[in-house]
């Protein structure tokens, strides 16, 4: 774990105490295709959310954790230009993109890559599991990953690919997972002409 994750790791174990454990979200609400007629504007709502929730948590200020704090907020915003440049939250580029299907999938497999990379970057920070709010938030956007993937991209729908991603131990940094997010924002960006101009 790298020295500012370390550090954040050792506040909360001091300052917060361990939630208790609750049924997953999933348990109490399956995801339907009826629910996801816009899979664009559920799946950047839901990393908007996590984002947004692992924010407030009030860790972001102290300077081991201050260069972590603006790199998630540079990704968020990054993801909020794009949002707001291709109508993701106004329907218009579901609407546009239903005419594409390899498009489709293309942006779709994209935004898979950030949710899940945003839920397993925090796993091993310990915010996850102090932290109530961002525990739910990081749940319902991994089931709704695992449910697009079903859908979209013909891969299996099991909460059991949830619970390794936030359960995951692998030696990434959240610093270099952030990276990662950054770079498929950036590719995101760089569908620009095909998602103005899908060809069917």
């Amino acid at each position: 774990m790298a020295g500012p994750e370390r550090q954040l790791s050792k506040w909360l174990d001091e300052a917060v105490p361990e939630m208790p454990r609750r049924k997953s979200v999933s348990d109490d609400h399956h995801i339907t295709a009826v629910e996801l007629d816009d899979p664009f504007g559920e799946i950047h709502g839901a990393i908007m959310m996590l984002y947004r929730t692992i924010l407030r948590v009030p860790v972001w200020s102290t300077p081991s954790t201050k260069s972590l704090g603006r790199q998630l907020e540079s990704s968020q915003n990054s993801l909020l230009i794009w949002s707001d440049d291709y109508g993701v939250r106004d329907g218009s580029l579901g609407r546009v993109l239903k005419t594409s299907q390899d498009l489709r999938r293309s942006a779709i497999k994209i935004l898979i890559s950030i949710s899940t990379g945003l839920a397993r970057g925090i796993s091993h920070t310990g915010l996850r599991r102090k932290s109530e709010a961002v525990h739910k938030s990081a749940k319902t956007l991994c089931s709704l990953a695992n449910h697009l993937s079903y859908v979209f991209l013909d891969e299996d729908d099991d909460d059991s690919d949830t619970n390794s991603v936030l359960e995951s131990d692998d030696s990434d940094s959240l610093e270099s997972i952030l990276e990662d997010i950054q770079f498929d924002t950036e590719y995101l960006f760089d569908l620009g002409p095909r998602l103005e101009e899908p060809i069917p």
